[in-house]
């Protein structure tokens, strides 16, 4: 649902054929949650019919693929992280939220009958390793280009680094290599 939200202010504010048009985008958006409705009550009726017959895989896969996709959607900033070689446009406060949301639903299933579910704990503290990464990149990161900030400068610069600064200054780059 909240994906859907987003995608639709995505129209709202930057598509051309949608810009500003409550009506379409509204549509959009009641389409959209009718149509994944209808996938995820297909989805349910297509489980209960197989788990009636003895049939498991389908519950299986559909614990393990949305996992897996959740894992491969830190790769863009993992990436972005990469080529940057900064992390920029990142909450710490999100990120630690998240840790925290992760880390309690991982400690919830310490606490639930046996068996234990293993699947959902490596996920869980997976997750809780990559934001963890993302911090210390992070901090870490920030560190290097200050430090570099002031061997370049042969001064003090600002010690507060936000991540439009860090984005400006790489723009500022950027536009340097293009015109040497």
């Amino acid at each position: 649902m909240l994906g859907s939200i987003c995608f639709v202010q995505c129209l709202y504010y930057d598509n051309p054929r949608f810009i500003r048009n409550k009506t379409k985008t509204g549509f959009v958006f009641i389409a959209i949650c009718i149509m994944w409705a209808g996938i995820q009550c297909g989805c349910i009726i297509g489980i209960r019919f197989a788990s009636k017959k003895n049939i498991d895989w389908p519950k299986t896969i559909s614990f393990i693929v949305p996992n897996i996709l959740s894992i491969i959607g830190y790769v863009p900033q993992y990436y972005e992280i990469y080529r940057k070689n900064a992390v920029c446009g990142i909450s710490l406060i999100f990120l630690s939220i998240d840790m925290l949301g992760f880390a309690l639903i991982a400690l919830s299933l310490a606490f639930n009958p046996p068996p234990y579910n293993l699947s959902a704990a490596l996920y869980y503290f997976s997750a809780i390793t990559l934001d963890l990464i993302i911090i210390i990149l992070y901090c870490f990161l920030n560190l290097l280009r200050k430090k570099k900030d002031l061997e370049n400068n042969n001064g003090p610069v600002n010690n507060n680094y936000s991540n439009e600064e860090l984005l400006i200054n790489e723009e500022l780059q950027i536009n340097e290599e293009l015109q040497g």
